[in-house]
């Protein structure tokens, strides 16, 4: 025999279902509703941070670019120095320092001397730019342009001339003019001023002496 449960006892789990049941929607809007805020929140916080970073003078954020370089963090330096060059093409020292990363880390030469050669021309008076151009066009071996770089390096004021005499005596020494390299290294040796590389010059005229030598021994040899 089927026992009906009491009219008062069915009103009473009803009554509990729907309480359970509204409670349930009420917390499902809530985290509805903080989701939305909180969507609101980054949205607001992100088109800050754009403000910001338009706020920011270009020399403002070239300085942090540096800032993120000198910490290793190329990547970071490397996007704030695009952006800077994206703004203003004509920032010459966001070119050098995009020629150093290109020349240095990437290893893409053909994209570092584009940056060095377009910081000279807009710049031609920062000094920084020159060794490490210089630096580039050795170690490619291009003659005219070490020629002619070399020369607007020696007559800019705060250029390394110890480094550019010393860049011109390995040009001369790869390519095996013997007394050019000696004489560029010499006047090297005469303009440095640190024991280090005081040190590496001296080397640097001794091993050329001894190819000097080398070949002098040698063409006697050829002679008789």
């Amino acid at each position: 025999m089927v026992h009906e449960k009491p009219a008062e006892e069915l009103c009473i789990n009803n009554t509990f279902l729907k309480s359970v049941l509204a409670i349930s929607l009420s917390g499902q809007n809530f985290i509805t509703s903080l989701f939305i805020e909180l969507k609101f929140a980054l949205s607001r916080l992100s088109t800050l941070f754009k403000f910001m970073d338009a706020y920011y003078t270009i020399e403002e954020k070239y300085l942090r670019a540096v800032d993120k370089l000198s910490y290793g963090k190329t990547t970071k330096g490397l996007k704030l120095l695009n952006e800077i060059i994206s703004n203003d093409p004509l920032y010459a020292r966001a070119h050098h320092q995009l020629g150093m990363i290109y020349y240095y880390e990437i290893k893409d030469y053909q994209t570092a001397g584009y940056h060095f050669k377009t910081c000279m021309e807009l710049e031609p008076s920062f000094p920084d730019n020159y060794t490490h151009y210089l630096d580039l066009l050795v170690f490619l071996n291009m003659e005219k342009l070490v020629n002619t770089v070399s020369v607007k390096a020696l007559n800019t004021p705060g250029a390394d001339t110890a480094g550019i005499y010393d860049l011109l005596g390995l040009f001369y020494e790869k390519n095996k003019q013997w007394t050019k390299a000696l004489e560029a290294y010499q006047k090297a040796f005469m303009e440095v001023t640190e024991n280090a590389e005081k040190i590496e010059i001296e080397l640097s005229l001794k091993r050329v002496r001894s190819k000097m030598k080398q070949t002098q021994a040698y063409t006697y040899q050829v002679k008789d």
